[in-house]
């Protein structure tokens, strides 16, 4: 797959919203002409990360062994299964992870949440290991919650076979789906406080003794922290099949954006590009979250003239620069509403159209509840 640019690139955009598999395909909005980035990584997308959109894509659906990206599943498993503050005994296999490590041994004992902040920040393979062994039958639960974690987000082109990403002829992913997981992950507060971070100290469980050797300063694989305004995410990974990969994030003026590059010659400075792509080439548009007031509309009959209404559902659209001008925003009535109004019901649809063509629509429910006014001969 070739990248996709001018009509071909929005004709795909996507909405992926944070709700599972609810995928609309938006229109072609056409009449524009977006660069051709010509990156060296064999595979690349970037997502807006509200709306799920696919701004740009390379072979985004090509399986490919994904190294260590594997490692934003894991630990968003572990985070969503496991108590940080559980104490985990590291088995004889820590000792076998092969590749990067912490240099864990058997017997010490460390917090869930500082093996995690190890797997993402340092990308210590063998804390990997302890992670999904912790959960029992030597980690082969815990890896069909990987694999069925991955299901649930749409990554239907995921299958891992490990925790960490090691070499396995059938442990394999995408592009897309490891931007979708990230996206998905970003929205959980720790994770994402722990792909920010530059540096962390991992220090053993409360209840055993500080033996020296025990404490691992770490700094974080992903170079973009230090060079990249405004980067706060999410994993690097490296090996000789894989090549140099990266799941990179960014955020500038409350907007995140998701942009994954594999087998990359340059895979900072690729990355970084993308995000610059997505954040001077398009703008978000329509923004409302569920319970956002959008409007005021007549109300007949009621003890007030007119009613807020709020969206029940995540809106906004991302557009290109060139086109935000021409993005309409309407709001549609099923009928004429009349009192009495109970708070929440729907009384009619918000649409963000473009030239005709309707790109996104929500159900709107009354924002309040409103009383049908006092008949005039109570008044006289």
């Amino acid at each position: 797959m070739q990248p996709l640019i001018g009509l071909m690139l929005l004709s795909l955009l996507m909405v992926l919203w944070l709700t599972p598999h609810k995928v609309v395909w938006a229109q072609d909005l056409g009449g524009f002409n977006l660069p051709n980035l010509r990156l060296t990584a064999e595979a690349a997308v970037l997502i807006e990360g509200s709306t799920g959109q696919v701004l740009w894509a390379k072979n985004a659906y090509q399986r490919r062994p994904p190294a260590s990206t594997t490692k934003i599943l894991t630990t968003l498993v572990a985070l969503e299964r496991g108590n940080q503050e559980d104490p985990v005994i590291m088995g004889a296999s820590v000792q076998q992870a092969g590749g990067r490590t912490l240099g864990l041994r058997p017997g010490q004992v460390y917090p869930l949440g500082e093996l995690i902040e190890a797997a993402l920040i340092y990308s210590a393979n063998d804390a990997c290991v302890a992670i999904g062994e912790h959960f029992g039958e030597e980690g082969i639960l815990f890896l069909q919650w990987m694999n069925q974690k991955a299901l649930t987000l749409g990554a239907y082109h995921t299958t891992y076979y490990n925790f960490n990403g090691m070499p396995h002829k059938n442990h394999r992913s995408c592009a897309f789906d490891l931007g979708i997981m990230a996206r998905y992950a970003l929205n959980h507060p720790e994770f994402a406080r722990v792909v920010k971070s530059q540096f962390a100290t991992i220090t053993p469980h409360a209840a055993t003794d500080n033996k020296p050797g025990y404490t691992y300063s770490i700094k974080n694989t992903n170079a973009l922290l230090w060079s990249y305004p405004g980067a706060d995410g999410v994993k690097t990974g490296t090996t000789q099949a894989a090549g140099a990969c990266l799941v990179a994030s960014a955020t500038r003026e409350k907007r995140q954006l998701v942009a994954v590059v594999l087998k990359s010659g340059n895979r900072f400075g690729e990355a970084a590009r993308l995000l610059d792509f997505g954040f001077n080439h398009f703008t978000l548009v329509g923004q409302a979250l569920p319970g956002e007031v959008v409007g005021l509309v007549p109300v007949a009959c009621g003890e007030v003239a007119s009613i807020e209404v709020v969206v029940e559902e995540n809106m906004g659209i991302t557009v290109p620069v060139s086109q935000m001008e021409q993005i309409e925003t309407r709001i549609v009535l099923d009928k004429p509403i009349t009192a009495p109004v109970p708070a929440g019901t729907r009384v009619g649809e918000i649409v963000l159209m473009h030239q005709g063509r309707v790109l996104q629509r929500s159900p709107l429910l009354s924002g309040q509840a409103v009383a049908p006014a006092e008949p005039l001969w109570k008044i006289w």
